[in-house]
């Protein structure tokens, strides 16, 4: 295609918006609605999402080591919990740390420590899994070394937190994935019907163009250029409305939950947005061309 005739499409397509403003806006509102609710649906899933993943890295398990190992068994423990599946970092406690940590658990209520020196409370390993999901078989291994007299006295972690939180993330994942496909298709459909519209009001000029011999990709390409315009407007208003929102909304979110911060952190919106913006203005655009081409069809057969 020459430049000049692009340019040709490009400014009749423009002529076009301008003098059908009111059908034009009303498209644009349609397009604008339907991916607006699409950014923040994906916006506020991926959160939850990411919460869940900040609340499995938390869940940890507890090895108790035994009273009568020594220190150099230590290592060798450590190295072999390290190796075991799934097992995504452990850290070792000694007699000190686990003293240290108890004051300050109970800093709040001093009369609870009073008396007590290091070495009451027993060493330990905190494991972090790579797949809480997958958690038993980390239990498995370490109850193992329990019933087996390898080093550790017992094993301790919370399976019905460990559970709910995996099974939450699985679900919300699933639901945001369905909710995300039927807001797509939705929008397809609504907004394919408003382009339509458009088009259904111009069909006597669509008409008047194919008797004065003009073919059909002539009369199609200014209408395909004018869908792609509402799609991209349509599409980049709400992208950029909910970009430049979103760092407020999580401000205000922390500053009126102060707690929150210190638990859970939102996903930067770059992070989000890499993903959202070439999405929602490729569905926009994609949509508002294949709109015009389909609802062209039937004018085009006179």
């Amino acid at each position: 295609m020459k430049f000049r005739t692009l340019s040709y499409y490009l400014s009749e397509a423009v002529k076009s918006l301008v003098r059908n403003r009111l059908m034009t806006l009303a498209s644009i509102l349609t397009v604008f609605s339907c991916i607006f609710i699409l950014v923040f649906s994906y916006s506020v899933a991926m959160n939850i999402d990411h919460f869940l993943a900040q609340l499995e890295d938390s869940l940890s398990l507890s090895a108790f080591i035994a009273s009568d190992v020594e220190d150099s068994q230590v290592l060798s423990m450590l190295h072999e919990i390290e190796s075991m599946e799934n097992v995504a970092q452990i850290e070792y406690i000694s007699y000190d740390e686990a003293f240290e940590r108890a004051l300050e658990m109970f800093a709040n209520d001093p009369m609870f420590t009073l008396g007590l020196t290091p070495g009451i409370f027993p060493r330990s390993f905190i494991i972090t899994m790579e797949d809480v999901s997958d958690y038993s078989s980390v239990v498995n291994a370490l109850q193992s070394m329990v019933d087996n007299d390898r080093g550790l006295e017992y094993v301790r972690y919370h399976q019905s937190i460990i559970t709910v939180i995996s099974t939450l993330s699985n679900g919300i994942r699933i639901i945001s994935t369905v909710m995300i496909i039927i807001l797509i298709v939705l929008a397809n459909v609504i907004i394919m019907n408003t382009i339509r519209l458009t088009i259904n009001s111009r069909r006597n000029e669509i008409t008047i163009m194919k008797y004065i011999g003009a073919t059909d990709w002539f009369i199609k390409w200014p209408f395909i250029i004018e869908g792609m315009l509402i799609g991209l407007i349509g599409a980049a208003l709400p992208v950029m409305i909910v970009w430049f929102g979103y760092g407020g909304a999580a401000e205000a979110i922390h500053n009126s939950f102060f707690m929150v911060e210190e638990v859970l952190t939102f996903r930067s919106a770059a992070s989000i947005f890499v993903v959202l913006m070439p999405l929602s203005l490729s569905i926009g655009m994609g949509i508002g061309i294949y709109g015009s081409i389909i609802s062209m069809r039937k004018h085009l057969q006179v």
